[in-house]
């Protein structure tokens, strides 16, 4: 299945085997990379979370946003019951 033949996506190792298996091409870059490699043609693609897209203005520099349920996050909360 070759669906990112040719495409550049902005990913962290967690998901490089998935994007290279769909034949893209995996550019590792932190969070706060990801507008300006937008803007330069550094990546064509990346994966962030929801707040991430307005916290980072990422609707600035592209043009669609897809909803995907290819991962999830588990937050934890500690908190002392004595207290």
């Amino acid at each position: 299945m070759d669906s990112l033949s040719g495409v550049k996506a902005r990913t962290n190792t967690s998901y490089t085997p998935m994007i290279e298996k769909l034949g893209g091409a995996p550019v590792l870059l932190e969070g706060g990379e990801i507008y300006s490699s937008f803007q330069n043609g550094g990546i064509d693609t990346a994966s962030w979370s929801r707040t991430g897209i307005t916290d980072f203005k990422l609707q600035e520099v592209t043009s669609y946003v897809i909803e995907s349920d290819s991962g999830h996050v588990n937050n934890w909360m500690f908190m002392n019951l004595a207290a």
